[in-house]
C-alpha cells in the first residue's frame, strides 16, 4: 500500500475517533452526528473505490447497500491495524445502521410508488366503472365503444409488487384489474358482452382475494396468476377459464361450474369444492391439499401429480 493510501486510512480512522469522542461528551447534535457518520462512510467507499468519490442521489441509492458488506470486509483490516478491534466494531455499527436506513427508505419509496400507481389510474376506473353503469340501465350492456376502453385500460393496469401489512409481496399482482373486473361482473349479466369483454381484455395476475363473487359468469376467462384467496365464487361459471399458476387457497367454489377449466399448477390448498363440477378439468400438479371434494364431478378429470393430500371425499 502506498504512502498516501496509509494516509488516507489513519485521516478516516481518526475521523471516527473525533466522532466517537464527540458523541461520548455530548456536543453533537443529532444532525451533526448524522452528518458526520454520513462524511465517514462516504470517505471509506471513495477509498475502497481508488478515490473515485462515490455519491448517491434519488436516482442511484444502490451502492451504499449493495456493495455495504464487500466495503466493511475490505476496510476490516486496515481498521484493525489501526485502531484494533473496538474500533472496528463501531464502524460496522455505523456502516449497518446506514443499511437499515436504507431499507426504511425502500420501504417508502415503495408506498409512494403504491400510491402513485393507485392514484394514477383512480379516476379512471371510476370513470369507465360509472359508464359501463349507465349504459346498463339505458341499454341492458355495454356499448362498443366502451368495451374499448376496458381492454385498453386493462392492458394500462399493469401488475406490481406492493407492501401488504409493512410486507412487499412476494408475486406481481394488479389490484386494479381485480377491481375493474369486480366492478363489471357484479353489474353487467349480459353473458355474450361478458365473452367479448372476457376476449379482448386482460385480467392475469388480477388480485381478487376477498372478493364476493357468487353466481358470477366468469366463463372462458383468463386469470392466470391471479390472487383468488378466500374469493367467494359459489355457484359461479367458470367452465373453459384459464386459471394457471393461480393462488386459490381457502376459494370457496361450492356447486360452481368447473368443467374443462384450466388449473395447472394452481394453488387450491383448503378450497371448498362441495358438489362442484370439475368434468375434463386439467388440475396437472395442482395443489388440493385439505381441499373438500365432496360430490365433486371427476369424470375425465386430469390429476397428473397434484397433490391431494388430506383432501375430504366424504
Amino acid at each position: 500500500m502506498s504512502k498516501s493510501r496509509q494516509n488516507e486510512v489513519l485521516s478516516i480512522s481518526a475521523k471516527y475517533s473525533e466522532l466517537k469522542r464527540k458523541s461520548r461528551i455530548g456536543v453533537l447534535s443529532s444532525d451533526q452526528k448524522d452528518l458526520a457518520e454520513n462524511r465517514i462512510v462516504e470517505a471509506l467507499l471513495g477509498f475502497i473505490n481508488g478515490g473515485d468519490k462515490v455519491t448517491t442521489t434519488s436516482d442511484n441509492p444502490a451502492p451504499v447497500k449493495s456493495r455495504l458488506w464487500q466495503y466493511i470486509i475490505i476496510t476490516a483490516v486496515f481498521m484493525v491495524i489501526v485502531g484494533g478491534f473496538t474500533e472496528l466494531m463501531g464502524l460496522i455499527d455505523i456502516l449497518t445502521n446506514k443499511d437499515s436506513e436504507t431499507h426504511s427508505i425502500e420501504k417508502e419509496r415503495n408506498r409512494l410508488m403504491d400510491a402513485n400507481i393507485k392514484s394514477t389510474y383512480a379516476n379512471q376506473l371510476r370513470n369507465i366503472l360509472n359508464k359501463v353503469d349507465v349504459e346498463i340501465q339505458e341499454h341492458g350492456l355495454v356499448q362498443d365503444n366502451t368495451l374499448k376502453r376496458i381492454s385498453t385500460l386493462s392492458q394500462f393496469l399493469k401488475p406490481y409488487r406492493y407492501l401488504e401489512n409493512d410486507v412487499l409481496i412476494e408475486r406481481e399482482l394488479s389490484p386494479e384489474r381485480g377491481q375493474l373486473l369486480v366492478g363489471i361482473v357484479k353489474n353487467l349479466k349480459n353473458e355474450e358482452n361478458l365473452l367479448e369483454i372476457y376476449k379482448n381484455s386482460v385480467f392475469s395476475s388480477a388480485d381478487l382475494s376477498e372478493a364476493k363473487l357468487n353466481d358470477a359468469f366468469l366463463s372462458k376467462i383468463d386469470l392466470r396468476y391471479a390472487n383468488l384467496r378466500n374469493t367467494k365464487l359459489n355457484r359461479a361459471s367458470l367452465e373453459r377459464a384459464i386459471l394457471m399458476e393461480a393462488n386459490m387457497e381457502k376459494v370457496k367454489l361450492q356447486y360452481a361450474n368447473l368443467s374443462r377449466t384450466n388449473f395447472y399448477k394452481a394453488n387450491l390448498k383448503n378450497a371448498m369444492l362441495y358438489n362442484a363440477s370439475l368434468y375434463r378439468t386439467n388440475l396437472k400438479d395442482a395443489n388440493l391439499e385439505g381441499a373438500n371434494l365432496y360430490g365433486v364431478d371427476l369424470r375425465l378429470c386430469n390429476l397428473d401429480n397434484a397433490n391431494l393430500t388430506d383432501v375430504n371425499l366424504d
